[in-house]
């Protein structure tokens, strides 16, 4: 008995192959919806934190955590329904999302709030990341109440980098589109991602990490110092990337269009 390979079979093969790696191309590598849809996300840590709407023992109103709209009414947007002029999460918006609101208090005296979390990237290039946010109040950019938040990645344990700064912007008003209002309420003094305003619209700030390379595990830490009642919200954390190509004996082999190329008789 002899087992021939048939040469039309691996050349089809061979075709598939470079047309898998011709069409391999930018994706999701890693993502934190706060929703339990996490995609490679190795670890989450915060502190303080008041998951789920479990409120600071000293004052129900402050926040540091993975929150929905039902944790007070300053984050609630309720102007469909009723005369509410204040919110970022209306009444489509019912996923839970990041919140950060009135940090400096009996529980937590510094005011400040860190998370971090831990993505396995595996080798994926081209790297970018988007993060959707918004914010809405009367900001502070000075004292013991300033408002600042930022985000920095590492990659591998590299020395951390900031990547994206969220300050006060004192010289400037911002115009807040509530889900029940026809014209936008402003207010003086909003927040600002990396040069954008941020609204209680969500928008999604992006940037770049190509030029940090690549590696096993990209380390994503959030930053806040906050006092007073503005919030500050963020939601679906994404990884982008370029996967890395399967060798092709590897391909042919998770395939199993190598059978196909083999004919006994």
């Amino acid at each position: 008995m002899k087992t021939r390979i048939k040469v039309k079979s691996i050349v089809s093969v061979f075709i598939l192959f470079l047309g898998y790696c011709a069409t391999s191309s930018a994706a999701i590598i890693a993502s934190d919806d706060f929703d339990g849809g996490a995609l490679n996300r190795a670890s989450y840590s915060a502190t303080p934190n008041n998951a789920f709407n479990t409120p600071f023992p000293t004052n129900n109103n402050d926040v540091f955590g993975i929150i929905n709209r039902t944790i007070n009414g300053r984050f609630r947007d309720n102007s469909a329904s009723s005369g509410d002029n204040f919110g970022i999460l209306d009444s489509t918006k019912t996923d839970n999302v990041f919140g950060v609101q009135d940090l400096r208090n009996g529980s937590n005296p510094g005011g400040t709030g860190t998370a971090t979390w831990v993505f396995d990237i595996n080798n994926a290039t081209g790297l970018s990341l988007d993060i959707d946010m918004a914010a809405m109040g009367n900001f502070e950019d000075s004292g013991n109440g300033a408002d600042f938040f930022n985000f920095s990645i590492s990659i591998d344990g590299a020395p951390a980098t900031q990547i994206i700064t969220i300050v006060t912007d004192e010289s400037t008003t911002q115009d807040y589109l509530l889900e029940g209002f026809g014209s936008p309420r402003t207010i003086a003094d909003p927040l600002v991602a990396n040069g954008t305003a941020l609204s209680n619209l969500f928008q999604t700030i992006s940037v770049d990490l190509s030029s940090f390379g690549t590696g096993s595990q990209l380390t994503l830490s959030f930053f806040a110092n906050n006092n007073g009642n503005e919030v500050f919200a963020f939601d679906n954390i994404v990884v982008n990337g370029t996967p890395v190509p399967l060798s092709p004996s590897m391909w042919l082999l998770g395939s199993g269009l190598f059978v196909l190329g083999l004919k006994r008789r």
